[in-house]
This record gives C-alpha cells, sequence and structure tokens, in this order.
C-alpha cells in the first residue's frame, strides 16, 4: 500500500514526568525501612498481615506458593515481590474491587501471580491501581475479570514490563487483560497479553500509550475484541510489536485510536516496525476517526490477512516500508503455525525496510516469547516488521548469554545535571558497551565500549550534553542488556 507524504509538523511527544519515572524504575532508598517476609511456616502466613503492618519505603517478600488472600496496600515507596518464583495470590477479592487495591504512590511489584478476582461489578482485577505510580515487573495475571484496572489520576505514570496476561475478562465486553484509566502515561513492554475474554488486550485511556516489544495475539481460539484499543486519543507509540488476530475474536479491526472520542490532548500516532497478523476474513488493522487525528507516521510494518491497512484518515500521514501479503504462507515466516513471525531468508520482508525520518521510528529490540526482549541487530537494510532475519543463525537460536552479567549498581547521583557513576560487574572477561539512550530505545550517546576484565568496574560519565528527561543508562556486557532509569536536569 503506499501512502503520499505531505508536509506537516514533526512528531514530538510530550515530556514524560520526570520524577514518576524515577520513582518507579530506581531502586528506592531501603537504609532505614524494613524487609517483611511473608510465607506458610512464617510469622506473617498471609500478603494482607504484612500489608496492615508496612511502613513508607519498606519490602514486602512473600514466598513462592499459594494464597487464597487479597490485600489493600495503603503506604507508598512499598516493593511487593515474590521469592523463589510466583507467589499466587488468588480467589480472593477486597473492597468488592481486586485482589490487591494499590492506594500508595511509587509501588513496585514483582514476580507475583494473580488469578481468580471476580466482584458483584463484574470487573473484579489481579490489581486495582488507586495510587498514583505503578511499576510491575514479572508478574502472571490470568482468569481474573481484569487483569489490571486503573482509575483517573494524570499525574501518574504506570509501566508494566516483562509480564503475561492470559484470559482476563468477564465475557461481556466492558473488561480487559488491562485497562488502563485516564493517567499520565502508560508503558507496556517486552510482555504478552492474549486471549482476553471479548474485552480487549489492551485498552488505555491515557494520555500517552506507549506499546514497545510485546506480543499481543489470541492464537485459534482466543475470543477477545481489539488487540489495542486507545479510545480517547493522545499520544500513542506502537513499536516493534507482534499482533495476531485469530479467528474467533469479536471485532474485525486489530487496532482502535481515538473511537469513542479524542479527547485525550495531542492527537498524534506513530506505528512503526510491527508484525500484524489477521486470520479473519476481513477487517482493518488500523482504524482512527474519520477527523481529528493530527499525525500518522506509518514505517516499516508487515501487514499479513484479509484486511486493509488503514481506516479513517489523518491530517498529516507520513509512510514508507510497509509490506502488504494477502496470505500467511506467502510471508516466509519461521513458524506460522506456533505463531513465530522470525523471518526466514525467503521473506518478503527480509531488506524491504526503508531508513525513517527520525531514530523514534527505529527499532531497537526484538520481542522474545514469553516475555522478554532482544537487542535488534541488523546485518544490513533494515527488514519490515518486529524481526530482523539473521543469516548466520537459525531461526530459532537464541544468542547464548550469561543470566547474572552484569550486575548493574544504581546510577548515582540521580538525578543528575553533570556527571554520573556507572557501576556493575563482571563474572567474566566481555565486551562492554554503555550507552544512554532515550525511554523509546533510541541511543543518544555511547561513552564506553571496550573489552573488561572480570570483576567490579565503575565509570564516570558526563551527561551534561544532554537536554534535560529521562534516559535509559544501557550496559551491555556480551548479548546481554542491562538498564537503569537515569533523570537529567
Amino acid at each position: 500500500m503506499h501512502i503520499t507524504r505531505r508536509s506537516g509538523p514533526i512528531f514530538r511527544s510530550t515530556a514524560i514526568p520526570l520524577a514518576i519515572l524515577a520513582a518507579l524504575l530506581l531502586p528506592l532508598s531501603r537504609a532505614q525501612s524494613t524487609e517483611w517476609r511473608v510465607g506458610p511456616g512464617r510469622a506473617l502466613t498471609l500478603p494482607s498481615q504484612a500489608a496492615a503492618q508496612v511502613r513508607d519505603g519498606d519490602t514486602v517478600s512473600i514466598d513462592a506458593a499459594e494464597y487464597v488472600d487479597c490485600a489493600t496496600w495503603t503506604r507508598h515507596n512499598l516493593l511487593l515481590r515474590g521469592v523463589g518464583g510466583f507467589a499466587h495470590v488468588r480467589d480472593k477479592s477486597c473492597g468488592g474491587k481486586a485482589i490487591w487495591i494499590v492506594q500508595g504512590r511509587n509501588t513496585v511489584i514483582e514476580n507475583i501471580e494473580f488469578s481468580g478476582a471476580t466482584v458483584v461489578d463484574k470487573n473484579g482485577a489481579g490489581i486495582r491501581q488507586e495510587g498514583t505510580n505503578l511499576l510491575v515487573r514479572r508478574c502472571f495475571f490470568h482468569d481474573n475479570e481484569n487483569g489490571i484496572l486503573s482509575g483517573a489520576d494524570p499525574a501518574s505514570t504506570i509501566i508494566v514490563d516483562s509480564s503475561e496476561f492470559a484470559d482476563n475478562g468477564y465475557g461481556d465486553g466492558y473488561s480487559h487483560n488491562m485497562y488502563i484509566g485516564h493517567v499520565g502515561a502508560f508503558f507496556l513492554r517486552h510482555s504478552l497479553t492474549h486471549r482476553a475474554k471479548v474485552g480487549h488486550n489492551v485498552k488505555s485511556r491515557a494520555n500517552e500509550t506507549h506499546i514497545l516489544y510485546n506480543r499481543i495475539s489470541n492464537e485459534a481460539t482466543g475470543t477477545a475484541s481489539r488487540d489495542i484499543d486507545v479510545p480517547n486519543g493522545g499520544i500513542l507509540v506502537v513499536l516493534g510489536n507482534v499482533i495476531q488476530h485469530g479467528p474467533q475474536t469479536q471485532n474485525s479491526n486489530l487496532c482502535g485510536y481515538g473511537l469513542e472520542g479524542l479527547t485525550n490532548p495531542l492527537h498524534r500516532v506513530i506505528f512503526a516496525s510491527n508484525t500484524l497478523v489477521t486470520q479473519r476474513t476481513a477487517g482493518t488493522f488500523l482504524i482512527l476517526p474519520s477527523s481529528g487525528t493530527d499525525s500518522l507516521r506509518l514505517y516499516n510494518n508487515v501487514f499479513v490477512g484479509a484486511a486493509t491497512i488503514l481506516g479513517g484518515s489523518s491530517a498529516f500521514v507520513d509512510s514508507g516500508g510497509n509490506l502488504l501479503l494477502k496470505s500467511i504462507a506467502s510471508a516466509g515466516f519461521s513458524d506460522a503455525a506456533a505463531y513465530d513471525y522470525r523471518l526466514t531468508a525467503a521473506s518478503p520482508a527480509v531488506n524491504y525496510g526503508v531508513g525513517p525520518p527520525t531514530q523514534m521510528l527505529t527499532p531497537s529490540y526484538e520481542y522474545r516469547y514469553p516475555t522478554g526482549a532482544v537487542p535488534r541487530r541488523s546485518s544490513g537494510a533494515l527488514d519490515a516488521g518486529a524481526f530482523e532475519y539473521q543469516p548466520t543463525t537459525s531461526a530459532t537460536a537464541v544468542p547464548a548469554a550469561l543470566p547474572d552479567d552484569p550486575r548493574l549498581d544504581p546510577i548515582h547521583p540521580n538525578p543528575s545535571a553533570g556527571s554520573v557513576t556507572v557501576g556493575f560487574t563482571l563474572s567474566r572477561e566481555a565486551r562492554v558497551s554503555i550507552a544512554f539512550l532515550t525511554v523509546l530505545g533510541q541511543e543518544v550517546l555511547t561513552v564506553s565500549d571496550g573489552v573488561l576484565a572480570a570483576g567490579r568496574h565503575t565509570l564516570a560519565c558526563s551527561v551534561a550534553g544532554l537536554p534535560k528527561g529521562p534516559y535509559w543508562c544501557s550496559v551491555t556486557a556480551g548479548t546481554v542488556v542491562r538498564a537503569r532509569l537515569l533523570v537529567v536536569e
């Protein structure tokens, strides 16, 4: 499909709330905090018992076990984590709302499994987010009426990282795998969300929605409506995702934007380097309102199936490198029957991509099943879609990696306006690269690249030349990438 490029404004995202991102992704100071241990045989046997006693800044470590329990977390700056595997909380809801109601600020939740949330209102959630700022990392939500349900807080940022959502939804179309309300910004990255029950796999009313390097799918039996629904517009970035729309889905459109009214500030869409496959007999991959969208940048996507690429219109459209294929068999995927859409040498997507007009449209990672991502390695011209063909490795090969290397320390000082110290530990000699990237993964500064011996290393890095804002500090050792968030003031 060819879409005419027209003159128009360059896309610029609004500023991400800096203090919010720092609070969510950087380790909190816990010098005077308490760690509460929860588990069978311990003094505290249920997470709700810890919720009644914690203070601001505390850590709650929950042994991997089954807990028929619910809790309301009212304190701020909490780290709630499963240890030794998933801590599975299930089959009980508090306040007619959720398994966990989170009311405090700056909450981090890791390694928790949520299932069986049901309430009278038919919208029981694994997590009901009522506070400001939430980071969910390496969690699993399944068989709830909602996976995550948030309230409206324009000062809040919600980040979901490396997590799985499966089979959530009451089945009436009003509940979803995740339902993000009117918050300031929502980031979904390196995650798997699939088979929502009649509702959407991702629904977000956030002012900014960033969907980065995920798999969003329905497989053969999923009955979700849309894979992505952003009903009130705003800034939408969809980059590097695998999106599969199965034959049992409720809606013929995969991605909807602004279809309930463009009430959010700004109406701008970036849709780049995604692989979209529909098994419906008709439909639309991306549908916009008939008017009101300010700009659409559509680059280097692979669209497969009997659907049109675009419905609705945008005042400014910029596109290139988009590949439309009418059959899955013609796509040259590694194993389409298993939803593995990595490329073979025979794929027409190889070298089909074009250089986008801005680095924001260039992917830095590739999704890896079930939850995770690896750096995207280009071996020539950019390939279209979510994956880059690698001729020197088999289609299913995953690069060898040291699971614990590099072990990355918190960056300090943070925030910073000048120099920061980056510290990390290697268990053996490795080639190490240290770089700073935007929150979308675009590299803006490389400060070191070389072979380092095993042991502990520290490096002073000047960030004085970077514009104010949030950045990832990325440390790559071999094929393994670790990152911390830094705020430049």
